[in-house]
């Protein structure tokens, strides 16, 4: 794919809004052609948040990109929203205000990436969104992404955020030649495998065990380090490499979310992870997110993994429990946007 091939999703922030509740209609967005020359690389606003996207799913009902790519700037935008109404920018304040979001698609089943070092360095992040497909499989493309996690970005440390399948496929980058990983008490190696629990569906909570990396506004004095979000999957990350740390878990998916650093060891206090990755998928607590969680578990109904009483259930509770959902979803990315001084 060329450069005049690829495609740019824009939203553009009304600087208003920021002083209204983020349960808004969200703007349309401008989809443009991203001819990626040298002196829009060069160009630097900061106003504009520029990320990149891996698309690994091209296929209803998570996908195509475009739907992905809406789902995180409905998300980014919200948060973004949510945290000015908690603690305003002032004229002293270092961090961006935010007029425009774009997300740029780079389609992993091609096996497309930017090209030159320049490009990489013309976004400020990396989106890896979810699949239906596994990290374990031994597809051509998803070995070339586990090549460019280990090479363009672990390397590198650009800053990336992944959910669900990039999640899972971030992990299992780590995964040695000889299939070496470490177990659930330590080790050196990265490993995704099948759920032993089946299928997981629906609104999970999980413990934050890290506060200094995933610390949510306090909401009582027992939900401090409670997170709640919507989840759709079959596999899970078994073990994480020395150069990550698991921010919590469950008993029946013991990683629910990881950061990584650059250091194939264990992280001193001051140092910055450049990779939050997420089990769960914030970005279904979304106008567009909550639509495509439902098409899929429709999807997942169909195909005969949840049953028809559990899927009225699910759909039951996830409505009753929504708003805490969201909340917790969009702090979420309020919490990578802070350490990646997105915004």
């Amino acid at each position: 794919m060329t450069a005049t091939d690829r495609v740019q999703y824009t939203r553009l922030i009304d600087v208003s809004r920021t002083e209204q509740s983020c349960d808004v209609i969200l703007h349309n967005d401008i989809i443009t052609n991203d001819n990626i020359g040298e002196e829009k690389q060069q160009k630097v606003s900061a106003g504009v948040l520029r990320l990149m996207m891996i698309s690994c799913e091209d296929h209803p009902p998570y996908g195509p990109s475009e739907n992905t790519a809406k789902m995180f700037l409905d998300l980014i935008e919200m948060a973004y929203v949510a945290k000015e109404e908690r603690a305003p920018c002032t004229t002293t304040s270092p961090r961006r205000k935010l007029q425009e979001i774009t997300i740029t698609v780079y389609e992993a089943k091609q096996k497309d990436y930017p090209s030159t070092e320049q490009e990489w360095q013309s976004y400020d992040g990396i989106l890896l969104p979810g699949s239906f497909s596994s990290a374990y499989e031994k597809e051509d493309w998803i070995e070339r992404l586990k090549e460019v996690i280990q090479s363009e970005i672990h390397e590198k440390g650009r800053k990336t955020m992944a959910v669900c399948f990039g999640h899972q496929v971030f992990a299992h980058s780590f995964l040695g030649e000889n299939n070496n990983h470490c177990s659930r008490s330590g080790g050196s190696g990265g490993l995704a495998v099948p759920c032993p629990a089946s299928t997981q569906v629906g609104r999970f909570t999980f413990q934050s065990s890290n506060l200094k990396w995933l610390s949510l506004p306090k909401k009582s004095q027992n939900l401090n380090s409670s997170i709640n979000i919507l989840y759709t999957h079959g596999d899970m990350v078994e073990s994480l490499p020395k150069c990550a740390i698991s921010l919590g878990g469950t008993e029946t998916v013991p990683i629910q979310a990881a950061v990584y650093f650059q250091k194939q060891q264990l992280p001193k206090y001051d140092e910055v992870p450049y990779a939050y990755t997420f089990q769960g998928h914030p970005e279904y607590a979304t106008k567009t997110g909550i639509n495509t969680f439902h098409n899929v578990i429709d999807t997942l109904n169909e195909k005969g993994k949840v049953s028809d009483e559990s899927l009225k259930d699910i759909k039951k509770s996830c409505l009753e429990m929504f708003h805490l959902i969201q909340e917790d979803s969009i702090s979420v990315m309020i919490e990578v946007a802070k350490i990646f001084t997105w915004f």
